[in-house]
């Protein structure tokens, strides 16, 4: 019915363009995965002579842009430091953490260092379910890099591991303007600036 009367055989890029559009404008992630979905579904078609061509090989979608998600700034970033150094519970820790090796705030609970190696190992929270079958993706391994040696002794003798929930209430606590994927992004963002 969004399409109108066209039987799915006749259906151009021209037909299926506005929908996209408007999906765009409402709901840009979204717009991305149905033109994914409505491609295969129209490839299938194509395969099982329901129609000749994939009207989807025609349709444009911008690219969606997160709104949310920010590095923070050099004043942010300072403050930021400055407030987690002076927390002493299990919250200052696990901040300084997320900020220095750029895991996410519930990947936490399986961080290991391995300080010999210079290395720490995460489990991967958010995998494809293609990538989930084999399992060299299920972990990875990062370098240490240099903020978290400053903070072997503290790792090594006090408690980090921190609720998600938890670490994100008393993040909203510290920076209203701020999440904790915030301090992931942080993270990539100066291991850009690094040449990383």
């Amino acid at each position: 019915p969004v399409f109108g009367k066209r039987l799915i055989k006749n259906l151009l890029p021209m037909d299926l363009q506005p929908f996209f559009d408007k999906l765009h404008v409402e709901k840009g992630k979204t717009c991305e995965n149905a033109k994914i979905i409505f491609n295969g579904l129209f490839d299938y078609a194509v395969a099982n002579r329901f129609c000749q061509n994939n009207p989807m090989a025609g349709v444009i979608i911008e690219r969606h842009v997160r709104k949310r998600g920010k590095a923070l700034d050099g004043a942010e970033l300072e403050k930021l430091k400055n407030a987690l150094r002076s927390d002493r519970s299990p919250f200052g820790l696990a901040g300084l953490i997320i900020l220095y090796s750029g895991i996410r705030g519930f990947e936490l609970e399986s961080l290991t260092f391995d300080w010999m190696q210079g290395t720490f190992t995460v489990k991967n929270a958010k995998l494809k379910k293609s990538q989930k079958i084999n399992p060299l993706n299920l972990y990875r391994t990062v370098p240490i890099f240099p903020g978290l040696w400053l903070l072997r002794e503290r790792i090594e003798n006090e408690e980090w591991v921190i609720p998600p929930r938890i670490l994100s209430n008393n993040f909203k606590a510290l920076f209203e303007t701020c999440t904790v994927k915030d301090l992931r992004h942080t993270f990539t963002t100066k291991a850009r600036e690094a040449g990383i």
